[in-house]
């Protein structure tokens, strides 16, 4: 259950993080965004450090971290994008 939590958490960092980014066109405050990655990114380090033990959890946060990072601007393309066939 940790690790679920620990996964949840990073991905939560991650989308936030993404929302940040200037090309996204959003009317959130970038403050709120920041305080809301630095909270998901403590939560998700410290139940993964709980799970694995430190440098385990944090490898598996940032393993998380950048696969959400690589997937996200990727399935924005997909999405804008009409699908033939």
């Amino acid at each position: 259950m940790l690790t679920f939590g620990a996964l949840v958490c990073s991905l939560l960092a991650a989308w936030l993080l993404y929302l940040l980014a200037p090309r996204q066109q959003h009317s959130y405050k970038p403050a709120l965004l920041w305080a809301g990655t630095a909270v998901s990114l403590v939560l998700a380090l410290w139940l993964a450090a709980l799970a694995y033990g430190f440098w385990p959890g944090v490898y598996l946060v940032l393993t998380a971290l950048m696969l959400v990072w690589v997937l996200l601007p990727v399935l924005a393309q997909w999405r804008s994008k009409p699908h033939v066939g």
